[in-house]
């Protein structure tokens, strides 16, 4: 009797097994593109691989802001940003291009950050997958003015239409609090 449960739940444990590591890997490629966008600082390819979550959590903020009790303040700073004169014109750009759109502005704003992504580095030192969460930790290597800076970031990534696609980065969610605030 315990021979005939053994084979069944040792089949299970390897199919379980070689599903989690193929997940796993389907998430590592997805991640490897973003790498390679960073390293160009493509930002349609960015946005393109981000989850639509995180997306429409990005452009909230900026809802916030532009309809919070400091709305004629952000109107006067971010409606210039996305070269729109109304809120009714910033709701009408879709959540993917308010992202692009905006890390297109820090880079003209900041145009040495091509260089400095065009050198970096990325290499992987955890991955794993938590109730439909992909967690991989990176290691990040920056030179930025000869002196190098590195810097372990976790990145995640959930499922959208059976597609791994990245929820904000560490430094984004730093970023749009720092937006909320500001408007509060």
């Amino acid at each position: 009797m315990i021979r005939k449960l053994i084979v069944p739940f040792f089949v299970l444990f390897l199919t379980s097994t070689f599903l989690h590591a193929d997940q796993t890997s389907d998430a590592k490629i997805v991640l490897s593109k973003y790498f390679e966008a960073l390293k160009v600082y493509d930002t349609t390819i960015m946005s393109d691989l981000m989850h639509p979550e995180a997306l429409a959590q990005f452009k909230g903020v900026f809802n916030g802001a532009l309809n919070g009790p400091k709305s004629d303040l952000a109107k006067l700073k971010i409606l210039p940003l996305f070269k729109v004169g109304t809120v009714e014109e910033f709701k009408k750009i879709s959540n993917k291009d308010v992202y692009k759109s905006y890390n297109d502005m820090v880079v003209n704003a900041r145009p040495e950050i091509l260089k400095i992504m065009k050198e970096s580095q990325f290499s992987i030192v955890t991955s794993d997958i938590q109730k439909g969460i992909a967690y991989f930790t990176y290691n990040m290597t920056l030179n930025i003015d000869g002196q190098i800076v590195n810097e372990n970031v976790v990145q995640k990534l959930k499922l959208n239409n059976g597609n791994w696609m990245l929820l904000l980065p560490e430094d984004a969610e730093t970023s749009i609090a720092i937006i909320a605030n500001k408007y509060k």
